[in-house]
């Protein structure tokens, strides 16, 4: 008897998991990103490891602004699918919003050794090529400010970068 009931029990979880999880989609796919917050979280409550709640959850936080909360999400979805290039474009994202271009150039470069899509591949070197500008743009800035500063003159330089395009 209690073999049934457990199996009942599992069986219930799972017919409610898919239902659960495409209500997240579609507030993703409507960009209703507090909502897909809630349902992801949701979700993953019952299922930690679920690939398409935890993307969800990511997508959610980076829209949200939630960056660092998204890097530990994206750290889970690397965890669990090393070899995805996604994940890294991901982490790329909310690194660039938070000023960290080197370490997004980085998570670019790995994601391009990791794709396989040549149409996805492009896409990557155009968002590297645009990471490079905006870093030799910031040095550049740098470069100008720094012996201005010595003399007394200027303002110390801002160290976060304002929006940065992104891949989504």
């Amino acid at each position: 008897m209690i073999k049934n009931e457990m199996d009942t029990r599992s069986h219930t979880a799972f017919a409610t998991a898919p239902e659960v999880f495409w209500k997240g989609a579609d507030h993703v796919r409507n960009r209703n990103w507090p909502s897909a917050l809630r349902e992801a979280q949701k979700m993953l409550r019952e299922h930690p490891e679920h690939l398409g709640a935890l993307e969800a959850l990511c997508q959610a936080q980076l829209n949200l602004g939630n960056y660092e909360r998204a890097l530990l999400t994206i750290r889970r979805l690397i965890r669990i699918n090393p070899n995805e290039a996604g994940y890294e474009t991901l982490r790329a994202s909310a690194l660039q919003s938070m000023g960290r271009l080197f370490e997004a150039m980085h998570s670019l470069s790995r994601a391009h050794s990791l794709c396989r899509a040549p149409q996805h591949r492009a896409a990557i070197e155009r968002e590297l090529d645009i990471v490079r500008t905006c870093l030799e743009l910031q040095i550049n800035r740098e470069a100008q400010t720094l012996p201005n500063l010595a003399q007394g003159e200027g303002r110390p330089v801002e160290r976060r970068l304002g929006a940065v395009p992104m891949i989504h």
